[in-house]
């Protein structure tokens, strides 16, 4: 079951590093592994030198109604940023698939939320994919973990503290911009970002 995770994410991650590199100039895009969690780094890390942008990248797949992306591997996204400050735009990506499960093809999966969620087997037509590229992060050091469902809903989870520390660390909030496709992401930040439809989380 372990195995089967961990190739699903190497896959996956594998996939991201050549949708940054499809069809792009040299000079232009460039993705990495970095190993992710045995190494303290990101999953992936990509970058347009042309342009100055740097997207260190965590990458979930999987087969459930949702998935989470830890702290301690959310902090790591943020502290490459914080150390390639040449590049004028840096971000955190958060890139999620949500697949079938081929080796229990009847697995039933819940298509929605509570009791109006429709339970159905998801099929390659029923496969999403979500990225969300974090522009601003306030009070990172009071998140949990964030979360983000089947369909697409991202949720920042606090950590569990006395009232003291709460004033001290405060309420954490993410400001995004989601998308389903890895060249709509290329685009956007070569562009610059219309702030309009940043949302929070």
């Amino acid at each position: 079951m372990a195995n089967t995770r961990r190739n699903r994410g190497y896959n996956y991650e594998l996939k991201l590093v050549k949708a940054f590199s499809f069809m792009s100039p040299v000079e232009e895009w460039n993705a990495r592994r970095l190993g992710g969690s045995s190494t303290g780094l990101p999953d992936v890390v990509a970058v347009n030198n042309h342009n100055g942008i740097l997207f260190a990248i965590e990458a979930k797949s999987t087969t459930s109604d949702w998935v989470k992306v830890p702290y301690d591997e959310y902090i790591r996204c943020q502290q490459v940023c914080n150390i390639f400050k040449l590049y004028e735009n840096s971000y955190i990506l958060l890139a999620f698939k949500f697949g079938s499960d081929k080796k229990n093809k009847d697995k039933i999966y819940k298509l929605g939320r509570g009791k109006t969620g429709t339970k159905k087997k998801r099929t390659n037509k029923d496969i999403k994919e979500y990225y969300f590229v974090i522009k601003h992060t306030v009070n990172i050091e009071a998140i949990e973990y964030v979360r983000c469902n089947y369909k697409g809903e991202l949720y920042v989870k606090k950590k569990p503290v006395d009232p003291v520390q709460q004033i001290v660390l405060g309420d954490p909030q993410i400001n995004y911009i989601m998308f389903d496709n890895i060249e709509k992401v290329k685009q956007e930040v070569k562009r610059g970002f219309i702030y309009s439809k940043l949302k929070y989380a």
